[in-house]
């Protein structure tokens, strides 16, 4: 979880300046490729607790990730 692109959680420093918008992002547990089902699957779970302004897939180009890291992941 990132706050203006630091990460926040599950590490961060507690001077971190927060806006009230955050970014997530899931990843499998096995590594697995996940199909966009998956991932709507999950935008609809988490929609009933959160407003959502926004979705990403992020991408993989065999084993390096198509996508920047949050600064401190």
């Amino acid at each position: 979880m990132s706050n203006r692109g630091t990460q926040v959680w599950p590490t961060g420093s507690v001077y971190t300046n927060l806006v009230n918008q955050y970014n997530v992002r899931f990843e499998s547990i096995d590594g697995s490729p996940l199909n966009q089902q998956d991932v709507l699957g999950l935008y609809v779970s988490l929609s009933g607790d959160f407003k959502i302004c926004s979705s990403e897939l992020l991408n993989m180009w065999g084993n390096k990730k198509a996508y920047s890291l949050a600064q401190g992941q």
